[in-house]
């Protein structure tokens, strides 16, 4: 995919589920959570009594949730759990591997550490603006700046320039 066509489909995503960060979730956020249900990239974290998706959108996102949601935006979901992808990482949850390890193979992700990927740990957004980035083909130190990769993602479009280097990442978002 060309990196034009996954940048216009990037932004549509983030333009659909474009929210405050510190919000109670809103008509508008669970709306865009349907839709991107709908789609296979957004799944929730369980189901309620009705059999409906939770979305936890108040939530800070998880960075494992993060690169989940990133394969399954990219197509690569099948080929994610498939795959037989090795990381370094010790701290990644049995059912983010295939999803770590693809992102990790494809150097959408260098981890925390040389061995830790902080799965569980929240996403920050510009974590997540660097997984895109870097899932567009884009280098962090040579396109952007991992730690502050703004001026890049909202030129291309993928951010509204609503985001700073301090801005947490909910689900809702």
């Amino acid at each position: 995919m060309t990196k034009r066509l996954l940048s216009l489909l990037l932004a549509i995503v983030m333009a659909l589920s474009l929210a405050t960060s510190a919000f109670a979730a809103t008509d508008k956020a669970q709306s865009a959570a349907d839709t991107l249900c709908s789609y296979g990239l957004f799944r929730g974290t369980g189901k309620d009594a009705d059999g409906k998706p939770v979305f936890e959108l108040d939530r800070q996102m998880t960075r494992q949730e993060a690169v989940t949601m990133l394969v399954r935006l990219l197509g690569a979901e099948s080929e994610a759990k498939t795959g037989n992808y090795e990381t370094p990482f010790t701290d990644v949850s049995a059912w983010a591997k295939p999803y770590v390890g693809y992102a990790y193979a494809n150097g959408f992700t260098n981890g925390t550490s040389r061995t830790t990927f902080g799965g569980a740990a929240s996403v920050t957004a510009p974590q997540y603006a660097t997984f895109l980035l870097r899932a567009l083909g884009y280098k962090s130190d040579a396109d952007f700046v991992w730690s502050d990769p703004w001026a890049l993602a909202d030129r291309l479009g993928v951010s509204d320039g609503s985001y700073t280097s301090a801005s947490a990442f909910y689900r809702g978002d």
